[in-house]
């Protein structure tokens, strides 16, 4: 969580930090292109996507030092190399299947919260806070279709509130989630 990003964002400026005394300029000196050069010394070096991360971590330090009163020049927004994310897998109903057979040869609890992660698409610590206080159901449709379940996750990844729906086959798992893992 936060702690790492803390110590990546400390570890670019430390990069960062070296590059600027190797270059000899100071702070204040500094060209508007230093960011943009940092970067070019990394090509090759590092990933493409440690490349942005360093510079996020970089602009990060710059504002902390900012804010503690050190003068710093505006630096030019270097052209950062386009990171194509990996494309992950959907998982349709033969492997959804599959899946669920697998999952079954663990004993309970983890059957079900193999599940669980496999039908909601949770993240881990949000499958292990989940309570009975966090679902929300909706108004029945009016056509006589099924009310919509939703998650409510509180404080997930990034700090971030968000609803996660429930299908209705998953339904049965989420259920037996809350009376075997997480009774009241």
């Amino acid at each position: 969580g936060r702690d790492k990003t803390g110590k990546t964002y400390a570890g670019a400026a430390k990069h960062f930090e070296a590059f600027r005394c190797a270059s000899g300029y100071t702070w204040e000196t500094a060209p508007a292109t230093a960011l943009g050069d940092f970067a070019l010394s990394l090509a090759g070096r590092v990933a493409d996507s440690s490349i942005c991360v360093f510079v996020i971590g970089v602009r990060q330090f710059i504002r902390f030092i900012r804010e503690r009163g050190v003068r710093v020049p505006d630096f030019h927004a270097p052209m950062l190399p386009r990171v194509h994310s990996p494309v992950h897998p959907v998982l349709n109903d033969a492997h959804l299947t599959e899946y669920a057979k697998r999952a079954r040869a663990f004993r309970e609890p983890y059957a079900t919260l193999l599940l669980i992660l496999a039908i909601t698409g949770l993240r881990i610590a949000e499958t292990c806070l989940l309570t009975r206080e966090r679902i929300e159901i909706g108004r029945r449709d009016p056509s006589g279709g099924p009310a919509p379940v939703w998650l409510r996750i509180v404080r997930g990844k990034g700090k971030k509130d968000r609803r996660v729906p429930v299908l209705p086959d998953g339904l049965p798992v989420l259920w037996r989630y809350l009376k075997f893992v997480r009774p009241k």
